[in-house]
């Protein structure tokens, strides 16, 4: 029992040594200046120190029943364990300044109240010299030297206070302050040697770590220079092998027209480049799901079933990684799922995944009866077979999908442009511009829009667009006439460019009367303060297609300007036009005189309003 009690007493004084020792170590971790760790461990050794007096302390506080002192007690302990957490936390700076500080408040505090001439105040001589001992860093030291000045600045102060009270001599007051400064001086010359011992080495740990970065860098070097060879050489046998074994499968795989002569020719030789007796490949379906099966062999193409992937199957961790994946004996190897090739009666196994660029569409499996049949000098031929077939089937696939974004090219040029002009553009007219004698050109506008949008939903704005601009391109189908363009609200449609008629003014005519009756019960419908303006004017144009990456077709002229002038110098609810589409149609359409009306840039203009044609009762 003796024993265990001393052993359990050891070992208890060893867990307190542990402590102490880790506390003493707090924020040292990584620090490779022996100047700043003797600084660290300084403040923590004297935090320790306080903290450990300010325990003793309070005992004796509690046993004398000296409760008043108990606060200030507390906050010693409080200010001690703030210095360690700083030190902790890494902030060396602050954990040293608050140590000096709470010394020196401690000792002026002791001053006052017990009175200057118990010579409390002769403990302020080791905290001038203290703070010339931490070694923090530049800016850190600076405060610390001001923190050595106030206690000297404030030992003096307490001299002289004293000297006055009659308690100390001239002679006496003057050997404490001449100590105080000789301290001072000997902690300030001391700071200087840390400091230019902490400089150099900072300098030797610079140059240290410089010559490390430089090492690194050169290994990099070297390193990368090694795998630059090895690339090369590796590509370099490849490329005789590719030259010299495979050039005849190449050309022949050149003259292929489909994936189905690509693997018709792959069967008729992969015999003979890989020198293999089992070949098949798994092509990955549109989803990357699963994989289609087919062996290939000197009888041909034969497809032989559709497997779904498995989690963790060769199969589907070459196709995941497109990583290779080599067992040159299947007999040998630990891992179980080369041995399902074993029932096949093959030995060596290779396993490629079929890349076009960064895409994976399928595995290749080459087995062999034999081992090790895959060695340096035969694999790369292997791989280059599954390389050059993969490189041709995604060539034909590109062909297949370059021919479908053509046709949805050509679908969208016919959408875009006039058919004319799209045929045109197709057959390799790269500037088409077109001069017409005489096209009729027409605007429309809503009037109110802009209001109407400003206070309805996004929703609702583009729904009314979509009925008003489908009610116009409707009737651009029945009459012969051709959409140009939309202007925000603004619809620009003409007769006569692309599309032709016998007669444009006419036909525009016709648009313009249909176009207006069938808005007007639009805007019957709808309890909403929008309506129509349109303007119209016949003549010579030029049309063309102008845009670089975004085409499209458009209309020129003075008759565009006249036409846009009518609709909006025109009444609303009304076709304006011109005194020249009078003139055409005065025998066909009834029209009503405004006179002359004066036209912004055009002058005095007569306008007339389109009122429908002359065989029509209405007005």
């Amino acid at each position: 029992m003796f024993g265990s009690a001393i052993t359990e007493r050891f070992g208890l004084m060893a867990r307190i040594g542990d402590v102490w020792k880790a506390a003493f170590g707090l924020g040292t971790a990584g620090v490779a200046s022996n100047t700043l760790l003797r600084s660290i461990q300084l403040v923590n050794g004297l935090a320790l120190f306080g903290i450990v007096s300010t325990w003793a302390a309070l005992l004796m506080i509690l046993l004398s029943g000296m409760s008043h002192a108990v606060p200030v007690n507390l906050l010693a302990q409080l200010a001690m364990g703030a210095v360690l957490w700083l030190n902790h936390r890494c902030r060396y700076g602050l954990a040293a300044s608050l140590l000096v500080v709470f010394m020196q408040a401690a000792i002026v505090g002791q001053v006052w109240m017990l009175g200057a001439e118990t010579g409390v105040y002769l403990w302020l001589l080791p905290i001038i010299v203290i703070p010339h001992l931490l070694v923090i860093g530049p800016r850190q030291n600076v405060w610390l030297a001001c923190h050595s000045l106030l206690s000297v600045l404030l030992f003096c102060f307490i001299v002289f206070r004293q000297e006055d009270a009659g308690a100390l001599s001239k002679d006496q007051s003057f050997a404490y302050v001449s100590v105080a400064w000789v301290f001072f001086g000997m902690g300030y010359y001391g700071r200087k040697l840390n400091d230019a011992w902490a400089a150099k080495e900072r300098s030797a740990l610079e140059k240290e770590q410089s010559s490390l970065v430089q090492a690194e860098q050169q290994t990099e070097r070297l390193e990368r220079s090694m795998t630059s060879k090895i690339e090369t050489e590796q590509k370099l046998v490849e490329q005789l092998f590719k030259v010299s074994g495979l050039n005849q499968f190449s050309e022949k795989m050149a003259e292929a027209s489909s994936e189905g002569d690509i693997w018709e020719l792959a069967a008729g030789q992969v015999n003979r480049i890989t020198g293999a007796q089992w070949v098949e490949v798994a092509l990955l379906d549109s989803q990357q799901s699963g994989f289609q099966c087919m062996m290939l062999s000197a009888k041909g193409v034969e497809e032989t079933d559709w497997r779904t992937k498995k989690e963790g199957g060769l199969l589907d961790v070459v196709a995941t990684t497109k990583a290779v994946m080599l067992a040159n004996n299947c007999r040998e190897e630990q891992d179980e799922r080369w041995h399902q090739y074993l029932e096949k009666g093959l030995e060596s196994v290779v396993i490629l995944p079929m890349q076009v660029g960064p895409s994976n569409i399928g595995v290749m499996t080459i087995g062999s009866r034999w081992s090790g049949h895959f060695d340096r000098m035969s694999l790369p031929v292997v791989q280059q077979f599954a390389a050059v077939v993969s490189t041709h089937i995604g060539l034909q696939r590109a062909v297949r999908e370059l021919a479908k974004s053509l046709e949805r090219s050509e679908n969208l040029l016919v959408n875009v442009l006039p058919p004319s002009v799209a045929e045109r553009m197709k057959q390799g007219e790269t500037q088409i511009a077109d001069r017409v004698d005489e096209a009729a050109v027409l605007f429309c506008d809503m009037v109110g829009f802009t209001e109407y949008s400003s206070s309805a939903t996004p929703e609702q704005v583009l729904e009314l667009l979509q009925q008003v601009f489908g009610i116009m391109e409707e009737q651009c189908e029945i009459h012969g006439v051709e959409k140009i363009k939309t202007i925000g609200d603004a619809f620009m449609a003409a007769a006569g460019v692309t599309v032709l008629v016998p007669d444009p003014a006419h036909a525009m005519a016709g648009y313009a009367f249909s176009t207006a009756r069938r808005l007007g019960d639009l805007m019957a419908e709808n309890p909403i303060e929008i309506n129509f303006r349109m303007g119209m004017h016949v003549g010579p144009v030029v049309a063309g297609v102008i845009g670089g990456h975004r085409l499209f077709f458009d209309v020129w002229g003075d008759t565009v300007n006249v036409a846009s002038r009518m609709e909006s110098h025109g009444s609303v609810g009304e076709i304006s036009c011109s005194e020249e589409v009078y003139s055409l149609l005065k025998d066909r359409w009834r029209f009503e005189d405004l006179g002359l009306v004066r036209v912004k840039g055009k002058g005095e203009q007569r306008m007339w309003l389109l009122r429908g044609p002359v065989e029509s009762d209405d007005n």
